[in-house]
């Protein structure tokens, strides 16, 4: 599983990411080129953007065997790897600790809420760039996610099924979710988790 994952992140995803660049490249031309081709290129695009949420799907259901296999914190960087090169929006991940001694139940919906945050940013943000940071405090771990997108009025979506899901996810396991965003400020999700 560690290997299957590993290439589809290394070669499917980056070799689909950069197809889809040569696609677009070429299209910028498409006034110059005959209605056909342009319609077959088109075509080409839309298939490849289909390959993309494939993979995305595979990578998801592979990510909580990695967790186990490769550690919850490589985990985290492969994926921000992924969404990268597969949004072409840069995550980094960053923080202060790996999350060792978090539970294995904790580590997999952490790992959700992540997830979760980064389709949210990929497919409604705008965002530029995008922060995964896992921190441990002395009497709790917190977990940031933050992204430069055009934000959101909280007010206006109370009942965003993925905002709800992450919320939900947390609460389960004695943690406290925050989310702020305004339009224009990028949006950043906080998870806190007791010791």
């Amino acid at each position: 599983m560690k290997n299957l994952s590993v290439e589809l992140q290394e070669d499917l995803a980056q070799l689909a990411a950069v197809i889809k660049i040569d696609l677009q490249w070429v299209l910028r031309w498409e006034s110059d080129l005959p209605s056909s081709v342009v319609e077959q290129l088109t075509h080409a695009a839309q298939a490849l953007d289909k390959m993309m949420v494939t993979i995305r799907r595979m990578s998801f259901s592979l990510s909580p065997s990695m967790i186990h296999d490769i550690g919850f914190y490589e985990t985290l960087q492969w994926y921000c790897s992924e969404f990268s090169v597969l949004n072409n929006i840069p995550c980094t991940l960053t923080g202060n600790t790996a999350g060792k001694t978090l539970s294995k139940e904790i580590k997999l919906d952490l790992f959700r809420v992540v997830q979760d945050a980064l389709n949210n940013i990929a497919q409604h943000s705008g965002a530029t760039s995008a922060i995964v940071e896992l921190n441990e405090e002395e009497n709790q771990f917190v977990l940031h996610i933050r992204d430069d997108g055009k934000g959101f009025m909280i007010d206006a979506v109370p009942d965003e099924a993925g905002i709800k899901n992450m919320k939900e996810r947390v609460i389960s396991f004695g943690g406290s979710f925050y989310i702020t965003s305004g339009n224009g400020y990028g949006t950043t999700i906080r998870v806190m988790i007791p010791k």
